[in-house]
């Protein structure tokens, strides 16, 4: 369940900074952040948080199945942010967008082409036009009609690129939202199921069952306090010797108690004893 509500906030935070950064809108200082935060730190969150907090698991084999839905989780996450934003903008445009006659001031023609607009009035319309911007019909000093938004948080629009229905971006949203919270959830699960480096029961009915042998030493067999001591990884460190169980339980040996050592010893002075 908590992997469950994990990735649900996630994916909550991320979609809710893309969609507010322009509809509320976020100050300028604020957007470039909130994009970074939601197309960049969240999807590695996705993978580091669950690497982190299961360091300790071991598997036989690598979980390949369950690495691969942390991989299709965190790039469906920077798909979602992307997409977000772009409804965003558009229900930003909806709600403040005014329309003017530009004059087209620069074109970049980079990996993504950019016009710099200014209106009549000489003051820049931010940030850039991408959405009709072709160097090859485009150039300084033409006139254009565009949609801005005055407050600069969303991108303009040409007269004739201009189509906004940020609802038709709903099931989009809700679909990646949907894959990044199943895959991500079964993926984390998956790498939890694992034996802990460190020894610590990772199956708390086997630790239950240690923990009523402590408590009821009398039933429970010498045979069945060996099958325990195996359970929570004691193993023999010689004859008549025990490593210290790597469980929080106090378990003894069934041979020769009184060499045990670490908490397997304290164990003993506490009480515990092989049973019938």
């Amino acid at each position: 369940m908590h992997w469950f509500l994990f990735n649900s906030a996630c994916v909550a935070a991320s979609v809710a900074l893309m969609w507010f950064a322009p509809v509320v809108p976020l100050p300028g200082f604020l957007r470039g952040p909130a994009f970074v935060t939601s197309a960049l730190a969240i999807p590695l969150a996705l993978v580091l948080v669950p690497a982190l907090l299961l360091r300790h698991v071991i598997h036989k084999k690598a979980p390949k199945l369950a690495i691969g839905a942390l991989t299709v989780a965190l790039t469906a996450t920077v798909v979602l942010a992307v997409i977000t934003r772009e409804a965003g903008e558009e229900r930003g445009l909806e709600k403040r967008g005014r329309w003017t006659e530009a004059v087209v001031v620069d074109v970049d023609n980079g990996k993504t082409d950019e016009c710099t607009l200014r209106t009549r009035d000489g003051r820049e319309i931010s940030p850039q036009m991408t959405n009709g911007c072709d160097p090859k019909l485009v150039e300084p000093g033409d006139k254009l009609r565009v949609l801005y938004d005055p407050k600069g948080a969303a991108g303009p629009f040409e007269d004739t690129e201009v189509d906004l229905d940020p609802g038709s971006y709903g099931g989009t949203i809700g679909g990646l939202a949907a894959l990044i919270v199943v895959t991500g959830t079964w993926g984390c699960v998956r790498v939890s199921r694992g034996r802990s480096r460190r020894g610590h029961c990772l199956d708390t009915a086997e630790c239950g069952k240690a923990d009523r042998a402590r408590l009821h030493p009398g039933h429970v067999s010498a045979g069945g306090v060996g099958r325990l001591l195996r359970l929570n990884g004691v193993r023999s460190s010689g004859k008549n010797r025990c490593s210290a169980p790597p469980c929080p339980i106090p378990i003894c040996c069934p041979a020769r108690p009184q060499n045990l050592s670490g908490s397997a010893a304290s164990g003993v002075r506490a009480g515990v004893t092989p049973g019938r």
